[in-house]
């Protein structure tokens, strides 16, 4: 199945200047996005080009207790993601 292609970056809580948010849309095969260390939590909304059923995801930890998917439509009210 191919890869998602994903928009733009919404938004971003956090990102490391050498591996920022824009990365995760690049067309390249390096897709990194980094937080800065030492915070308690990061996050990243990313738009998708089109609707898209995903059958599975491949998130890449390095030193996280937690991570949490979420995910919802564009045309939702703001924070409507389940």
């Amino acid at each position: 199945m191919p890869d998602v292609k994903f928009k733009h970056v919404v938004s971003c809580s956090s990102e490391d200047p050498k591996n920022p948010a824009a990365n995760l849309v690049a067309q390249e095969a390096f897709r990194k996005w980094k937080g800065v260390a030492g915070q308690p939590s990061v996050s990243v909304i990313l738009q998708l080009e089109k609707s898209t059923k995903v059958r599975a995801l491949d998130i890449g930890n390095e030193f996280s207790a937690f991570i949490e998917v979420l995910v919802g439509k564009s045309t939702d009210t703001e924070d409507a993601y389940h």
